[in-house]
């Protein structure tokens, strides 16, 4: 499978603290938003480095965890504010693909999140060799215009299989009609990890 890890950093900032209605997330912009809905904004080379890529510009490989994502949003559970819910894949090393959809909940604190579903279903089954990720979303409407992004909790989540594999590991992130998609990477996702007692 070829390398789908973008070189180089975007940088990454939240922007205003409300929700969004469903207008404002409708609208064009080069914001996209995260599975809580809230918006941010990236500075950097946007156009020509993330966003510019679309279904067709995938490997087989990458179509494959995409479309295993996208099929297990059937499976999502938020009837919840915005209702957005999100598939999500994980390829292990013997190339086969494990699958987790997101799970909400009355206390939003509880809530289990696509990529963490994946990862643990996958270590469940005695998998931590992860070597690529995809995840998806929809919206109350059905539609996100913009590419879901995983929350902080799962890319501090996602960072320990870093530390498990000892390699940066590439995932795919999708806009619900597949036509923006952003290629990055769980280091380049949380590059400040916090690491605790680790020695």
């Amino acid at each position: 499978m070829r390398s789908s890890v973008v070189e180089r950093s975007a940088y990454i900032r939240m922007v205003g603290g409300s929700i969004p209605s469903a207008r404002t997330r409708k609208e064009k912009s080069k914001s996209f938003g995260s599975p809580r809905g809230r918006p941010v904004e990236i500075k950097g080379d946007i156009e020509n480095n993330l966003m510019n890529i679309k279904y067709l510009d995938l490997s087989k490989d990458e179509k494959e965890l995409i479309d295993a994502a996208e099929r297990v949003l059937a499976n999502a559970y938020n009837p919840y504010g915005s209702q957005t819910k999100v598939g999500a894949s994980a390829r292990i090393s013997s190339g086969e693909i494990v699958i987790g959809s997101s799970m909400a909940n009355a206390s939003s604190t509880v809530n289990l999140c696509a990529e963490r579903v994946a990862l643990a279903a996958a270590n469940s089954i005695g998998h931590r060799d992860i070597i690529a990720m995809a995840i998806i979303g929809t919206d109350s409407d059905g539609v996100i215009e913009n590419p879901i992004m995983p929350c902080g909790v799962c890319r501090q989540f996602m960072e320990e299989f870093l530390i498990i594999n000892n390699k940066d590991i590439p995932i795919i992130c999708s806009n619900s009609s597949k036509d923006i998609i952003i290629r990055t990477s769980f280091k380049e996702l949380l590059p400040l990890p916090y690491e605790g007692n680790r020695q």
